[in-house]
């Protein structure tokens, strides 16, 4: 194992528990996220409260379970002086993906959306 990987492994693992606070504390409150993003770009109001909600819930239970993992498989790994860097890297891609496709379904749900797209802008 390099000198270097249980710090990196450390430092991701933080880095994880930071993002994992602010995921949660926008995921709490998806729909008035979705909502502003709308606004935003100029596709009327959000609506879809309850998907928000259950997708909001979804992701935040992705990111915390994601964060534990990772914890409990890179620990081990360190104590038994194995490459463990990795493991934080590939969790955390992975709950990115999970988040994002969560996030992306919560606004294609609303059929501010589909009347976006419909209307071609």
């Amino acid at each position: 194992m390099p000198a270097w990987d249980p710090i990196a492994t450390v430092g991701l693992l933080l880095i994880g528990l930071l993002d994992v606070t602010r995921t949660v504390a926008i995921a709490r409150d998806l729909g008035a996220v979705l909502d502003a993003v709308y606004a935003q770009a100029g596709m009327g109001d959000y609506t879809s409260d309850g998907v928000a909600r259950a997708i909001g819930a979804a992701v935040i239970a992705v990111n915390v379970i994601g964060l534990v993992l990772a914890i409990a498989l890179a620990v081990p790994r360190l104590r038994a002086h194995r490459s463990a860097a990795w493991v934080p890297l590939a969790v955390g891609l992975g709950c990115v993906v999970l988040t994002t496709g969560l996030i992306l379904g919560a606004a294609v749900a609303d059929p501010a959306f589909a009347a976006h797209v419909r209307a071609g802008s």
